[in-house]
């Protein structure tokens, strides 16, 4: 079967600058796709050029709990995501294997809370991934991989190339992204 290889640009909607580097991206040909951060200063101008055919369909989300104001409610009283400010501030370990109860009805809050912004601005997204590849710690990962085959769109597997892949690495993608294919049907 023959493979398709996707460009995607993270962030767009970061900022007006990021937004516009992102657009001649599209229009030069050098990416295939962007993923948008739907609680940054950007987002309502990056909703906009989504409409265009150029990037209609293209546009996904670019899940957050590590920079900006959070949209939803629930995680800003929870200490390993936010700090005293109500401001993303994540202080979790990458090799986190659990979470509890809380912290993942608050993370599941705001995924939907950032899903829903998207969609109340005209953006259906049409793939999932994340900001710092906070999806590929493993709880996480499992929550927006369910919430990925909920609403029908593909999420972004863990890196599974680069020098940077020591033997846990080594150990752990190949074990997370056939958990994360089960559970999101990749």
């Amino acid at each position: 079967m023959p493979r398709q290889v996707i460009v995607n640009a993270d962030d767009f909607g970061l900022s007006l600058s990021e937004n516009a580097l992102i657009l001649r991206a599209f229009e030069t040909g050098v990416i295939s796709s962007a993923t948008a951060m739907a609680n940054m200063p950007g987002f309502d101008q990056a909703c906009e050029m989504a409409r265009q055919p150029l990037l209609n369909g293209h546009v996904g989300l670019h899940f957050n709990l590590s920079y900006g104001p959070p949209l939803g409610q629930a995680i800003t009283s929870r200490p390993g995501f936010c700090d005293a400010n109500g401001q993303f501030d994540l202080n979790l370990s990458r090799y986190c294997l659990r979470l509890g109860s809380r912290d993942l009805a608050a993370v599941e809050d705001e995924l939907q809370a950032q899903w829903q912004h998207c969609l109340d601005h005209g953006l259906r997204p049409s793939h999932l991934d994340s900001h710092q590849h906070v999806h590929n710690i493993w709880p996480i990962g499992e929550l927006v991989a369910r919430f990925a085959a909920r609403q029908g769109v593909p999420m972004r597997l863990a890196r599974n190339l680069g020098a940077n892949l020591n033997p846990p690495k080594r150990l752990f993608t190949p074990l997370f992204t056939r958990r994360i294919r089960s559970l999101c049907g990749a």
